[in-house]
């Protein structure tokens, strides 16, 4: 038999469309170092706190976040988390290498790593519960990665930090990168390299403000050891970018310590002290104390982190050691220090010493007081202390003669007794106060002393009859997370809510997180006021149903803090759909769910979501509302449930309008009721790469609508029940190609006419030639051809086959010669039956031998 030409393709039609090609990746690996740091100085110096700068590629690997893909620095932009929400708001996403972001919404390759945000079932879908985890690591301003959270990632949360606004006699600079330093240090150009150099320069009054850097040189001696900073003035030193931009290194070698205090008028503001050494050694107390920094005499520290600094091996201190100040602490957080006495914190004769929401952990104590270890200070406000450790007792603190805690969370410390707090002295107090999951003991007194008192507290044991116990609560606390350090109370209903003693500062004063101490009649139990979202809805009681309800959403916070997330998830009847959302913080529509996608800069916001009722008449429908959110601080959202209100939807009176769509399409609403002798309004929209086709108003057409894709219908005067049918056809071009078929191969750069007439793999065959084919238009190597195969020779049949796609026909031509050729039908009009046609030629000697041509066209 003689072979048939390779292609052929007969009558045609036109089409187009346009989209765009899923692309299938894998991932590459990469590989990162994180170098841990010892207590010592470290050889290289940088803030990078997260290590980011050894990830140089846009990889789905901690500590870096999917979403943070652009400039990997632990931040997630604005720009970032709304490609996040496109693939939220996608029913799927797939990988897409070519993409910056590394994953594109919508179907397409998903054998590969899945973005860090997808870690519920399914995969490949992002969730609402997902989202939201992103969104407060964008409203938190960075994240960081945890191995104890479900997704790998926490949100860090940091109290805004501002430049003071006091008057000054002088304002000076310090620069560590500067190149002119030049005396009086008046402005960022002639700023002075060391901070000791602008100390010494200013003037009593003066400010001195100091750029982001790391500043490790200079160093002066005196009565208590070497310090990398001496305020013996009355002067203010602080930063500029607050200290996580902003270090002061002691040194180890020879023992360095970071600042020292000693005027009622000295101000540290925004550090990070890191590395700094007393050495632990010398004649006096004062000398071998406080590794980070030791105060005789201060007015204020504040909005300080204290790292890594010692007071080995026979120091108090290892952090923070003060003595006889009268100033103000706030705001400092100790942790990773050392020392013989208070691994993080000493305070001694501290009857003027107030230290207010401090956090104390990791610190570790050879002797006593792993965290904290006090005398005579009774103004102990707002301390987390948590995760420290002592040799003998005391593992969170020691509570010396006079001393008083009061809003404590003393949890997860350890000693070989009171793991938690030790009442130390005659007449130490702790009030208001959580003291729980101590290893050693939660409370206990030291031998020999008295007067000690427990009040409004909750603590599982006490471990001595001999300390008087008001008001205790021993019920588990249900933190939010404690695997995350986060203790804020998980439930409203909590017994330690509005549980504490008011004291005469209680209205005054503000919790760890910065929200007011007095949410309720009464304060809380522990460091942190329990805080939360106050939802109200409101909507009118009776509607017409069939009509629209508009939902009305307020939610309010505490002051002094942010939002995290904001979503609502609507318990609405079946037939009941939610179609909008408007208002503040962006409130957008997922399914039944409204999601605030915004930053709001207030402490509440309002908006109103739209509701689509159906004509059923319903008496006393509860809307009902499940409410996911998350404050500044909390590591992960809540959920709480609140039943709203009652709504009557009363069925009107009047004439059925129904809509009726076909494939392609659809019509809104599908049905109304229309009042008599009123107007009826509804609209046909096409699907994309779709038309309007007809618009039947019960039997009688519209005129001059076909190829809309999109119609707004009005029938005016309703007298009767009428219904309104829309057919829809798909977009094509003039050779029958549909848009959507060349969008999905991608053909969209030139006009839809024009793309069909290319020819995009070069292989002679025009791309409407290729649809019609059911060939790739990209693939050279894609043809149409058909193929022979012999039957038993004794038949003398063989059979032609060929590639065949749905909605095509086909018919087979024959020609005894090619030159010159004369085809007479063969076999006409067969049926395609995917993805393969056959067709058995007859025996030779009955107009089957010759050559075969076959057409293909659409099917009618």
């Amino acid at each position: 038999m003689k072979s048939g030409f390779p292609r052929w393709v007969g009558h045609f039609f036109r089409m187009q469309v346009w989209g765009l090609v899923p692309l299938v990746a894998a991932w590459v690996g990469c590989t990162f170092a994180v170098a841990e740091a010892a207590l010592v100085k470290p050889t290289t110096l940088s803030i990078d706190p997260y290590h980011r700068a050894d990830i140089t590629s846009p990889l789905v690997l901690k500590p870096r976040h999917s979403v943070d893909f652009q400039d990997m620095n632990g931040q997630i932009s604005d720009a970032e988390i709304a490609l996040t929400i496109g693939l939220w708001q996608s029913s799927e996403y797939h990988l897409s290498p070519s993409t910056e972001l590394g994953y594109a919404a919508g179907a397409g390759s998903q054998t590969g790593i899945v973005h860090s945000a997808d870690q519920l079932a399914p995969q490949w879908t992002i969730d609402t519960t997902e989202l939201t985890r992103q969104l407060a690591s964008w409203r938190a301003g960075r994240y960081q990665e945890s191995t104890n959270a479900w997704d790998g990632f926490v949100p860090v949360w940091s109290l805004p930090y501002r430049l003071s606004t006091n008057t000054y006699t002088a304002v000076l600079y310090v620069d560590a990168a500067s190149t002119n330093p030049l005396p009086p240090y008046a402005s960022m150009g002639t700023a002075a390299q060391t901070l000791q150099d602008a100390v010494d320069a200013a003037p009593n009054g003066a400010v001195i403000r100091v750029a982001s850097g790391i500043y490790c040189t200079g160093a002066t001696t005196n009565v208590v050891g070497i310090n990398r900073v001496v305020l013996t003035k009355p002067v203010t030193l602080e930063s500029i970018e607050g200290p996580e931009a902003t270090m002061i290194l002691g040194e180890s070698e020879p023992a360095t310590r970071c600042v020292y205090g000693n005027h009622p008028q000295a101000v540290l503001r925004g550090f990070t002290l890191a590395y700094g050494f007393s050495g632990g050694l010398g004649s006096t107390l004062q000398e071998k104390s406080g590794g980070g920094l030791l105060a005789l005499n201060v007015q204020e520290i504040s909005s300080c982190v204290i790292d890594n600094c010692s007071a080995l091996p026979w120091g108090s201190g290892g952090g923070m050691a003060l003595f006889s100040a009268s100033g103000l602490v706030n705001r400092v957080e100790v942790k990773n220090s050392e020392a013989a006495y208070g691994g993080g914190v000493a305070i001694y004769w501290g009857s003027y010493t107030r230290f207010r929401n401090g956090q104390i952990h990791h610190n570790t104590a050879s002797v006593t007081g792993g965290g904290l270890v006090v005398d005579n200070c009774p103004n102990l406000i707002n301390l987390l202390i948590h995760h420290n450790d002592a040799a003998l007792n005391a593992g969170g603190a020691s509570l010396g003669q006079g001393s008083e805690l009061w809003h404590g969370t003393v949890v997860n410390n350890a000693s070989a007794s009171a793991g938690g707090i030790l009442l130390a002295g005659n007449g130490a107090r702790v009030g208001n106060s959580i003291v729980y999951y101590n290893s050693g003991g939660n409370l206990a007194r030291q031998a020999g002393t008295s007067g000690q008192t427990v009040l409004n507290s909750c603590s599982s044991t006490i471990n001595d009859p001999e300390i008087a116990a008001t008001n205790l609560l021993t019920t588990i606390p249900q933190f939010i997370n404690p695997l995350l350090d986060d203790y804020r109370l998980r439930s409203k209903t909590s017994p330690l809510i509005d549980a504490g003693m008011t004291r005469s500062w209680s209205g005054l004063l503000e919790d760890l997180d910065g929200a007011p101490r007095l949410l309720g009649d009464t304060p809380d139990m522990g460091a942190y006021e329990h805080a939360q979202v106050n939802l109200a809805l409101s909507a009118p009681t009776n509607v017409t149903a069939g009509q629209v309800i508009h939902l009305t959403i307020e939610a309010s916070w505490p002051e002094g803090l942010t939002l995290g997330a904001l979503n609502l998830d609507l318990d609405l009847p079946s037939t009941w759909t939610l179609t909008d959302a408007s208002g503040d913080a962006m409130p957008v529509i997922h399914d039944a769910q409204v999601v605030f996608l915004g930053k709001p800069d207030s402490t509440g916001i309002t908006a109103v979501a739209t509701i689509q009722t159906d004509y059923t008449q319903v008496s006393n429908q509860a809307i009902a509302a499940s409410m996911t959110w998350q404050l500044s601080g909390m590591t992960e959202a809540l959920t709480q449930s609140q039943q709203t209100m009652q709504v009557n939807a009363i069925l009107p009176s009047g004439f059925d309008l129904t809509a009726f769509a076909s494939a392609g399409g659809v019509t809104f609403p599908e049905f109304q009721i229309i009042p008599a002798g009123s107007n009826g309004t509804l609209t046909i929209t096409a699907d994309p790469y779709h038309q309007i086709d007809v618009v039947m108003i019960d039997a009688q057409p519209l005129s001059g609508i076909s190829g809309l894709t999109s119609l707004v219908v009005t029938i005016t005067n309703l007298q009767a029940d009428t219904s309104v049918y829309a057919y829809f056809r798909a977009a094509t071009t003039t050779y029958g190609v549909p848009l959507s078929w060349l969008a999905g191969y991608g053909l969209t750069n030139q006009s839809p006419e024009a793309e069909a007439q290319d020819d995009a793999d070069g292989d002679d065959m025009a791309n409407w030639e290729e649809y019609l084919a059911g060939t790739s238009p990209l693939d050279p190597a894609s043809l149409f051809v058909f193929d022979q195969s012999h039957m038993p020779e004794a038949s003398q049949q063989s059979i032609l086959t060929w590639p065949s796609v749905s909605g095509r026909i086909y018919h087979i031509q024959i020609a005894d010669e090619l030159t010159p050729a004369i085809w007479t039908p063969l076999a006409t009009n067969l049926v395609a039956t995917p993805p393969e046609n056959s067709f058995q030629v007859p025996p030779a000697g009955a107009a089957g031998a010759g050559f075969y041509r076959i057409l293909v066209e659409p099917a009618p």
